[in-house]
C-alpha cells in the first residue's frame, strides 16, 4: 500500500480591527464566527476610547472573546482617524467599523 501524506491547507490568519466607537458590541458572535469562514481570528483587537462610559457594552465581551482593547483617545470627531496594522504575522485584516480610521487607504 502506497501511503502519501496529502498538503494540509494551511488556515489564513486574520487580524480583526474593531473601531469600538463606530461598531455595537451586540455584532461580536456574527463577526468572528464570518471572520471563521475565512480563516483564523489571530489577532483580535478593539480601538476606542476606554475611559468613556459609552464602551461598557464592548467590556463585558472583551475578555470572553479574546479581544485586546487599545486606548485610543478622541482627538478629532467627525474626521478620519488613522491608526496603523504593523502586525505582519497575519495574511489579511478583517476590519470591523470605519476602516479608515484604523488602516489608512482602506475606505
Amino acid at each position: 500500500m502506497d501511503y502519501q501524506s496529502h498538503p494540509i491547507e494551511r488556515q489564513k490568519k486574520l487580524a480583526v480591527l474593531i473601531d469600538a466607537d463606530n461598531a455595537q458590541a451586540s455584532i461580536i458572535k456574527n463577526l468572528l464566527d464570518e471572520v471563521a469562514k475565512y480563516g483564523v481570528a489571530s489577532v483580535k483587537r478593539i480601538y476606542g476610547n476606554w475611559t468613556t462610559s459609552q464602551l461598557q457594552p464592548w467590556k463585558d465581551v472583551l475578555l470572553s472573546n479574546s479581544i485586546i482593547p487599545v486606548q485610543q483617545f478622541t482627538y478629532t470627531t467627525k474626521k478620519k482617524c488613522n491608526g496603523q496594522c504593523a502586525d505582519h504575522r497575519c495574511d489579511g485584516p478583517a476590519p470591523c467599523g470605519k476602516p479608515g480610521r484604523l488602516l489608512p487607504g482602506i475606505e
